[in-house]
């Protein structure tokens, strides 16, 4: 008999924290932790994909994660709602709403400065400086892949206030959308192509894998089923929004936008229709119309305020009116950005629903620990062929993930090289004036158990250093880690 995983463990609700007694549910109470805490807000100046703009629309990981929380809302209680009716009695979309939320609000909250580019400049470092590295396997594959998922699950459990946030084990088994170690990757499981924790975190991860009882071994675990919905919610989000930021910075021209969201929109209900779908996602009878007549869909982003109702008649039609340069943001006619909010809306709603879809289709496997692809669709591949092409490859933005690149090198070389040096000559050494500069300029956290003895109570000092580095620098803001870079090197003093 093939084993499965049970609700009852998977929605553990046991945390590493002792907490009061609270009126709030514990889920929503993961949620409020999150939300108030300091790497939390730290996002609202970390690049989603457009480093350090000037442009207050364009979103932050800040807005993002929320965004993403939204809709990792909606997923939950929809698919709380199913299976419920698997478990007669139950009622899970509450519980499943909250949880996903929560994980999708800090899904991001270990990235390092300028997005992504940030994850690359630490591995290039790490690859260039292996050479004067001693680590080896898991302690040195943590840094060749540097992951932001990894770090952000070392904040939740070790890092924040030195305790981690409590969180309960549902809700970080739900963030951890790796639940492989950094040795053990397998780059044709969707689950394991990354790692999801450090070597060091490893004892954390496995307690969480315990008490949620996820089926696999030390070091290598399936996901969380709940897990899937947050990458789902990030899928969704990320390459909608993307597209609409791309329109606002003026990348990406009208005729075009419109053209992928319609497509969007057509592709996912294609999808559900090929799919023999009877059964709407907010869970009322649908009765399925032929793909010959078009479905008109109330505005929504995601959130549970839009129930997918059928419109009897059309929207007013938009005066046609000539389309201005579209560089110039002030002759660009109102109208336009109003269209692509309301598909961009009615895209998000089209995929949630192929989400919710592909869960209940596939829900036995993902029990069990055998789906190993993404619950979004095939139907992305236009838009994010585009958006390479015209958005993420613009000389705007690589310009200054280039100089992203080598701000974090700088700064991994000059506070790692302080660190390593107080471990391990200090006592020797007391006549090094510059690395004593450069440890000064650590906040506390980071400096609380540095006394003149050993830093580290751990026998590897280069790992555990590096550790503490790329804490410090991961935790940076994008205008902070280019201050900082620009002050030290003399540039802006």
């Amino acid at each position: 008999m093939q084993a499965t995983m049970n609700w009852k463990s998977l929605l553990n609700k046991e945390r590493a924290l002792k907490v009061t007694d609270d009126l709030r549910n514990p889920f929503q109470r993961d949620y409020d932790r999150i939300a108030f805490s300091s790497p939390f807000r730290r996002l609202q100046d970390k690049t989603q994909v457009f480093p350090l703009s000037k442009n207050d629309y364009i979103r932050t990981r800040l807005t993002h994660s929320h965004e993403v929380s939204c809709v990792g809302r909606t997923l939950g209680n929809l698919v709380g709602k199913f299976v419920a009716k698997t478990n007669p009695g139950e009622n899970y979309s509450e519980d499943f709403a909250y949880i996903v939320a929560a994980a999708c609000l800090c899904h991001d909250i270990g990235n390092p400065p300028f997005g992504h580019k940030g994850e690359a400049a630490i591995q290039t470092w790490v690859e260039k400086k292996k050479g004067d590295l001693k680590l080896q396997g898991a302690q040195l594959s943590d840094f060749e892949s540097f992951e932001g998922n990894a770090q952000g699950f070392r904040i939740l459990v070790d890092l924040y206030h030195g305790t981690g946030m409590g969180l309960t084990n549902a809700t970080l088994g739900a963030f951890t959308k790796y639940p492989c170690a950094s040795d053990r990757t397998d780059s044709n499981n969707k689950s394991h192509k990354k790692h999801g924790f450090f070597h060091k975190n490893l004892p954390q991860f496995a307690e969480v894998a315990t008490k949620c009882e996820l089926l696999g071994s030390s070091g290598k675990w399936c996901r969380h089923p709940l897990a899937f919905l947050v990458e789902a919610a990030d899928d969704i989000c990320y390459n909608i929004i993307d597209l609409e930021d791309g329109y606002r910075s003026h990348y990406v021209p009208f005729e075009k936008a419109t053209e992928l969201l319609k497509n969007i929109i057509k592709g996912a209900e294609n999808h559900l229709i090929a799919k023999q779908t009877t059964k709407k996602c907010e869970g009322t009878e649908d009765n399925q119309q032929p793909p010959s007549k078009k479905r008109k869909y109330e505005d929504g982003d995601g959130d549970e305020s839009f129930k997918g109702k059928i419109l009897d008649t059309p929207p007013p039609a938009v005066p046609k009116k000539a389309n201005p340069s579209p560089a110039d943001p002030k002759k660009r006619p109102p109208e336009n950005d109003l269209k692509v909010d309301r598909l961009r809306g009615k895209a998000i709603n089209a995929l949630v629903k192929c989400v919710v879809h592909e869960f209940e289709e596939n829900y036995d496997l993902i029990m069990a620990g055998e789906y190993k692809s993404p619950l979004v669709p095939d139907i992305l591949t236009e838009l994010q062929r585009y958006l390479r092409e015209t958005v993420y490859s613009h000389s705007d933005i690589v310009k200054v993930e280039a100089a992203g690149f080598h701000i974090l090198g700088n700064l991994l070389s000059i506070f790692y090289d302080a660190v390593y040096y107080d471990h391990t000559t200090r006592l020797k050494d007391q006549n090094n004036a510059y690395y004593k500069t450069i440890l000064e300029l650590l906040p506390p956290p980071f400096r609380k158990n540095w006394t003149g003895q050993n830093l580290f109570p751990e026998a590897d000092s280069q790992y555990l250093a590096l550790l503490k580095t790329t804490d410090y620098i991961s935790g940076m803001t994008d205008n902070y880690a280019m201050q900082l870079y620009q002050q030290l090197n003399g540039i802006n003093v």
